[in-house]
């Protein structure tokens, strides 16, 4: 356990924090679907309206439909692009996650386990264009079209707040829990992927080498002595618990906040609209535990030459019954 007393922030960086205001009863995940659903075109679009009489009623009816599918259609695209901000921000959790070490070809190969086993975050879209829905008024055509991209942004944040719930219980990301106003302990996870020496044995072997001119060799048998190491691949996940007191929970981008690198560039993938919702909480640490685990990933064996043992020194007899080019028979000293 690593403990550290009452490390004092800067107090100028306290100077700019904002006031701690928590509303735990607001779902941030129900506040953003709320305003993002607000901003789509289709749901923006006024009602139908037509002030030029019967005569121009139905040119008037036909191009607010189009309207409503171009509205749609763009609401869509603006959906679909909130869909991949927040994937892109999923993969930089996971790399924030992946700790970065000497070893680049172990980083690498952590990193792409991690990310391949992350669960997706899949677009769901409500299916609705249907030449059915164009046999309804103007006002149901609508009606249903919001309906249809509301119920798409609710699955998408829902869909985003559940897979970050699956990071935590996987140990990808933590959990922050106020226990006052300004008063809070908050952990985080981190993993490596290292090498190292697990086991050892020892092998045993003969070897027998020949040297020397056609029709005559010499031959050398060797004892040999090896040692096997097995080299064992181990990841080493470690759960980090801070306490803290004067705390303070200031707004993105907080430039204020001191921040290593590998945090300046996780902030920037942030969608800049989640801004508003996501915070760097500060304060004075109280305490700073940190527990480490190591599970077993596989295993690569290495040999080494231990010792080299003359046994028997002979000559080899290798005659040969020859006809110009042709060898008709041959045969060695292990013959006679």
């Amino acid at each position: 356990m690593n403990t550290a007393f009452f490390k004092t922030a800067r107090s100028q960086d306290l100077e700019h924090a904002l006031p701690l205001v928590r509303n735990d009863e607001q779902n941030p995940f129900e506040v953003m679907t709320s305003e993002k659903l607000a901003e789509l075109p289709i749901v923006r679009e006024r009602p139908f309206r037509c002030n030029h009489g019967d005569a121009c009623n139905r040119g008037c009816r036909q191009n607010y439909r189009r309207t409503l599918m171009q509205q749609y259609d763009a609401s869509m695209k603006k959906i679909a692009t909130w869909h991949q901000e927040l994937v892109c921000l999923l993969v930089a959790v996971v790399e924030a996650f992946v700790w970065r070490h000497d070893r680049d070809d172990l980083y690498k190969a952590k990193l792409k386990s991690e990310i391949k086993q992350m669960p997706q975050l899949v677009l769901e879209v409500a299916d609705v264009l249907r030449a059915e829905i164009m046999v309804q008024e103007e006002e149901q055509i609508r009606e249903i079209l919001i309906d249809a991209v509301s119920e798409t942004v609710g699955r998408l944040f829902s869909s985003f707040e559940d897979t970050l719930r699956s990071f935590r219980n996987n140990g990808i990301v933590g959990e922050i829990t106020w226990l006052a106003g300004d008063v809070c302990k908050y952990n985080f996870h981190r993993a490596r992927r290292i090498e190292r020496k697990v086991a050892e044995k020892f092998e045993e072997h003969e070897e027998t080498k020949i040297a020397g001119e056609f029709g005559g060799r010499t031959s050398t048998t060797y004892k040999v002595r090896m040692r096997v190491d097995e080299i064992g691949t181990l990841d080493v996940h470690e759960f980090h618990e801070h306490h803290l007191f004067n705390a303070t929970r200031n707004t993105l981008p907080a430039f204020h906040v001191p921040r290593p690198h590998f945090v300046q560039k996780f902030v920037p993938v942030i969608p800049k609209w989640m801004y508003p919702h996501t915070f760097i909480v500060a304060g004075d640490m109280l305490r700073d535990d940190i527990h480490e685990r190591e599970y077993h990933v596989g295993s690569r064996f290495e040999k080494c030459e231990v010792s080299r043992q003359i046994l028997s020194v002979g000559y080899l007899a290798s005659p040969a019954v020859v006809i110009g080019d042709f060898v008709l028979t041959g045969w060695s000293g292990k013959d006679l």
